[in-house]
């Protein structure tokens, strides 16, 4: 039954996004700490699949080329953030920097400008005081209900 490797690839992916998308009530305070030993054995594992694959000229032995290669940089990346930044603070999570508040932000933005594709900065530019305006009379009316 080959369904064993399929499994262990599943979790392994799934320890991977646990690991880079850590959450503040459990950050790593060190690089001794075991997430950080499993991302570096994790990036050894997949730089030598790809090299393997490489070699044998196997393809298909590999998932799709962009993945792996976001896998390798987005691991090497974070041990080496990690390392960074534990020098000069004592707790990271880094769950926090990923890109999806980027992206909600430009999707709020694309969604202001309607149908154009291509804004000026004109435009781009009021839709940002426009979304910063929204949020201030939210922040307003959230603090007027709660004093109530």
């Amino acid at each position: 039954m080959g369904y064993e490797g399929t499994a262990d690839f599943v979790l392994m992916m799934e320890r991977w996004f646990n690991i880079v998308t850590c959450k503040i009530t459990y950050p790593n305070a060190s690089m001794d700490d075991e997430r950080i030993t499993w991302l570096r054995e994790f990036f050894a594992k997949i730089l030598a699949w790809k090299r393997d694959s490489e070699r044998r000229k196997e393809p298909k032995r590999m998932m799709a080329t962009p993945t792996m290669e976001g896998l390798i940089f987005t691991s090497n990346n974070m041990i080496g953030l990690w390392d960074r930044l534990l020098k000069e603070m004592p707790r990271i999570a880094l769950g926090t920097f990923t890109q999806d508040v980027l992206e909600a932000f430009f999707g709020n933005l694309r969604q202001l400008g309607r149908r154009c594709q291509n804004p000026d900065v004109s435009q781009v530019a009021y839709n940002i005081h426009h979304m910063t305006q929204r949020r201030a009379l939210k922040r307003s009316a959230e603090a007027i209900i709660n004093n109530k």
